[in-house]
């Protein structure tokens, strides 16, 4: 039985057309579908996979339907599945995933569901969720201390339920370009540090309380909120 597929197995293999991953399946090597460009219809990725490596799907633009990931992944690498537009609907990260990292979901525009993050996951790159069309109201992990940069650039969220408690850093762009985004945004005691061009362009805000001890509001942060009409 086949448990692992090695990295770079198929990448670059562009007339692909589909693919039925086997159960007993552990390990999805770096890139090994990278690429893949007539990938299409659903991904079904089987339970047993424990390890899905950097870039496993990236580019993979024909897949479509729910992106499912199995309650036993522990390791999920930088852009797995990066520009992967066809996925659909809601995206829950398991329980047993205790990191994502830069550029994983980045361009996969067609999940307009709801984004499930659990609260001892660790957001750890840039362009993490950039220029997903996820909607609703965004509900951060308890136990995060910074936001990267560019981590929810480009997202359709209309609301924030709340920033951690612990939270020191928003990076640059976090949330720029977050169009949908309103209401008020009360920043956590905690804040020190707004990044860069951080809530550019998020012009339906309409008002923003700022924490004491937050020592740097970088260049940019509200940049074009036009509506917004409190600063506290």
């Amino acid at each position: 039985d086949v448990t692992e597929i090695g990295d770079d197995c198929f990448s670059g293999c562009s007339n692909i057309s589909s693919v039925s991953l086997p159960i007993g399946l552990k390990r999805i090597g770096n890139a090994a579908f990278e690429s893949c460009s007539s990938l299409s219809g659903s991904l079904l990725i089987p339970s047993t996979v424990e390890y899905i490596g950097y870039s496993a799907f990236a580019g993979c633009r024909g897949l479509t339907g729910a992106l499912i990931l199995p309650d036993k992944l522990s390791f999920l690498g930088e852009n797995a599945f990066n520009g992967c537009r066809g996925f659909s609907g809601d995206l829950r990260i398991p329980e047993t995933l205790k990191s994502v990292r830069g550029g994983t979901f980045q361009g996969c525009s067609g999940l307009k569901g709801r984004l499930i993050l659990h609260d001892d996951l660790s957001l750890d790159g840039d362009w993490t969720f950039a220029y997903c069309g996820f909607q609703g109201e965004l509900v951060l992990p308890e136990n995060i201390t910074s936001i990267p940069s560019q981590c929810f650039y480009g997202t359709e969220f209309t609301s924030i339920a709340g920033f951690p408690d612990g939270l020191l850093e928003i990076g640059y762009e976090a949330f720029c370009g977050c169009w949908r985004l309103m209401g008020t945004l009360e920043f956590p005691e905690s804040l020190v540090s707004l990044g860069d061009i951080a809530f550019y362009g998020c012009r339906a805000l309409q008002g923003i309380v700022l924490p004491s001890n937050l020592s740097v509001i970088k260049e940019g942060a509200f940049m074009n909120c036009y509506g917004l009409s409190s600063i506290v």
